[in-house]
């Protein structure tokens, strides 16, 4: 009997450590480390709860790395075993990490589902403790994730800024920094970069603090986005090297595609167009890999502008109508805007203006949906040029050269008040032509 408790208390004990080192070797990217310690926890355990701990941790190692067919896997082999014993608490976790898988996957309804189930069930749990704070943290910034996706952006940061609330108050420092990175990216994307950097910099302290190597490559890459906006381009691309050297290292599938995304985009800039491609295609090649279809469209777009840009008209509507398949798919229109910008440009040098003029008429009433202003300034410019080309080549329609220098005083002072430039030169071209 004695014995027999001795053995059974040992057991608990080995198999909370080796639950606590695997989630060390996960957090700081030692992932063939924390694969092991996991696996002997489901090989050694008879108990339910330290099996669906095992499980989540094995889920949440597979989503860091960018794998999401294994994360739903080991997640959902997890929730069946969570529902058998009714282990609610348990069962609200996973709800919150198949949540962040189906963010990634583009699916954003099932992602709110998940996150709004999670949070109902941390909230009707009576012992309100770390844990149940922590989940109920994870389900707001799920939810604010959905909303960012969704370009709901003054939304997204509301429930970030709760997240953080819950977060701050048991000093969850893994998920502060989470919290910060995510709020400092949703305003570069309304683009107020002060306050971006702000938070992305709190973030990127937080996480060396904690060895979070992962994090630390994501908030590297975060950053040197807010300098591209800001057009220091060799201060962003430097970030982003050193983000990519580490996921590389960490075998980061994710990060790995994002970082040379953004590498592509700054070549692009620079005018080395066949290097910008060759980033955009590995980065695609990855993100269809592991099924991140929003990544996917972005590449899609780049790839599509880097073609037309070359002259190679009929490989940018290829690459174009392959994006606008997947945009549909996953109902994003932020997205969408982008599509119809890009096809609508290439169909203007085609000489299709009426097909040309709806379709960034599209985009532009995305871009005023959702407020992005200087996507909506470079709509009018694009509407304008349309016109203006048409009355060149007699093939006019409705609209007049005083509606094309309307939309380019529009675009002008939309641009001046964004503080953001434009090819002059072009711009002006255009202008002169309506006058």
């Amino acid at each position: 009997m004695d014995r027999a408790g001795k053995f059974e208390s040992g057991g608990k004990l080995l198999i909370t450590a080796l639950n606590g080192r695997a989630e060390v070797y996960s957090l700081v990217g030692r992932y063939k480390e924390a694969l092991k310690d996991y696996k002997k926890i489901v090989g050694f355990t008879g108990e339910p709860d330290k099996k669906v701990e095992s499980f989540i941790g094995l889920g949440k190692l597979h989503q860091r790395k960018g794998n999401t067919y294994k994360a739903n896997f080991y997640y959902k082999r997890g929730l069946l075993i969570a529902n058998k014993y009714r282990l609610k608490l348990k069962k609200a976790v996973i709800l919150n990490g198949l949540s962040d898988v189906k963010i990634y996957e583009s699916k954003n309804r099932d992602a709110l589902g998940y996150a709004r189930r999670a949070l109902f069930l941390f909230k009707n749990i009576s012992e309100k403790g770390c844990e149940v704070k922590r989940g109920i943290a994870e389900s707001l910034n799920s939810m604010a994730g959905v909303y960012s996706l969704q370009g709901e952006l003054k939304k997204a940061l509301e429930f970030y800024k709760k997240s953080l609330k819950v977060r701050s108050s048991i000093d969850d420092k893994e998920g502060m920094a989470v919290n910060l990175n995510n709020i400092g990216t949703t305003y570069t994307d309304l683009r107020e970069y002060k306050n971006a950097l702000l938070y992305l910099k709190k973030s990127l302290r937080m996480r060396e603090e904690i060895g979070y190597v992962q994090g630390i490559a994501l908030s590297l890459n975060n950053i040197g986005i807010v300098f591209w906006n800001q057009e220091r381009y060799k201060e962003g691309v430097s970030y982003f090297k050193e983000s990519l050297k580490i996921q590389r290292r960490l075998g980061d599938k994710s990060g790995v595609a994002t970082s040379l995304n953004n590498i592509g985009i700054v070549y692009k800039t620079y005018g080395r167009y066949e290097e910008s491609f060759s980033c955009h295609k590995e980065s695609f090649k990855i993100r269809k890999e592991i099924g991140d279809r929003f990544g996917m469209t972005i590449n899609l777009n780049q790839m599509g502008w880097l073609h037309f840009q070359m002259g190679e008209k009929k490989r940018a509507l290829l690459m174009s109508k392959e994006e606008g398949k997947i945009c549909r798919k996953i109902k994003n229109e932020p997205r969408l805007m982008n599509y119809y910008s890009l096809r609508g440009n290439i169909l203007k040098d085609n000489h299709e203006f009426r097909k040309a003029y709806s379709l960034i008429e599209k985009s532009l009433k995305i871009s005023r949906k959702y407020s992005f202003k200087t996507d909506e300034a470079r709509n009018l410019y694009d509407l304008a040029r349309v016109i203006v080309l048409a009355y060149e080549e007699k093939k006019g329609f409705s609209f007049t050269l005083t509606q094309a220098k309307e939309y380019l005083i529009k675009s002008r002072d939309i641009f001046r008040n964004e503080k953001d430039k434009l090819a002059n030169a072009g711009y002006w071209r255009v202008l002169h032509n309506c006058i």
